[in-house]
């Protein structure tokens, strides 16, 4: 695991993200050189996992990037701005209001700085909404804690994430564009899409995704993929399933977490790669040993 970095905590408030699933997610990454996530999100994985000889995270959202660049090339800036931002309600209608008309700011770093403050301060950081601020109240009896609490320790973070990125190269490419540019025998692409049953109005707006397509050009490349799905699309006979059950606060029904499972597809048997080692050549264990079932 990355230094500095807590298990289980990831840069952002994101949906979706990986953090707690990393540990499993990077146990049956295959031995390669380069490292490309796909549709990096937050970096949930990436963060987490020790460094390759050469890293790239892409996504198409604009803010995202934006917001990662910052976090890696004007760190000291984005935290001091964030330093001086209270977690506040009417701030958040504000931010909320700008990002919703397209009215953002110019300034790189107060775009990212108030990207990231909707995101954490979001519930479920479901931006869709422009009325979703996260307030601390007690839950099927239980204590929460203070949500501005949880904002300033997120914030407290991401020196550490921010260090994570500095030799990573960061696109902003379609999907296709990056199995394109970056395929290579020595690559591993980690591919985390829109899950199949998602809907393009909720928690992924304009990200709609061809699934087929993607599965037909995983199968063409010269690299390997890890693939994370919960619904599966049709995939090759010769991949590999693993699987295991998850608890997710975005299918609550009745106000209770929901049981999903949470799949990935392996383009190679994991059975006869070679164990990911990272960049000082030290090996991360027994290869896909973490759980979860074989298929």
């Amino acid at each position: 695991m990355s230094r500095g970095i807590e298990y289980g905590k990831a840069v952002m408030n994101y949906p979706g993200a990986k953090a707690r699933l990393a540990p499993w997610i990077i146990d049956h990454f295959p031995d390669h050189n380069t490292y490309v996530e796909v549709f990096g999100g937050s970096a949930a994985v990436l963060v987490h996992k020790p460094e390759s000889v050469n890293e790239i995270y892409n996504d198409l959202d604009d803010d995202l990037v934006n917001f990662f660049e910052v976090l890696r090339d004007s760190r000291e800036e984005l935290l001091e701005w964030l330093h001086y931002t209270p977690y506040s309600r009417s701030l958040y209608q504000q931010f909320s209001e700008d990002y919703h008309t397209d009215d953002q700011p110019t300034d790189d770093v107060q775009r990212a700085g108030q990207y990231w403050y909707l995101v954490q301060a979001a519930f479920n950081g479901d931006l869709t909404k422009r009325n979703s601020f996260s307030t601390s109240t007690s839950a099927r009896g239980y204590a929460c804690d203070s949500q501005a609490r949880n904002y300033h320790r997120s914030r407290e973070r991401l020196e550490a994430f921010s260090r994570r990125f500095e030799a990573v190269t960061i696109e902003c490419l379609d999907w296709r564009d990056v199995l394109d540019r970056y395929d290579s025998d020595t690559t591993l692409f980690y591919v985390d899409p829109p899950y199949l049953s998602v809907r393009s109005e909720g928690y992924y707006p304009n990200h709609g995704v061809d699934h087929d397509a993607l599965i037909e050009q995983l199968a063409d490349i010269e690299g390997e993929a890890v693939i994370s799905y919960g619904e599966l699309p049709d995939y090759p006979d010769a991949w590999e399933l693993r699987e295991r059950t998850v608890t997710s606060t975005l299918s609550r029904a009745n106000g209770t977490d929901k049981e999903c499972p949470e799949r990935l597809l392996l383009t190679f048997d994991p059975d006869h790669a070679v164990s990911f080692r990272d960049s000082n050549q030290q090996t991360l264990g027994s290869f896909g040993s973490s759980g979860g079932d074989r298929r």
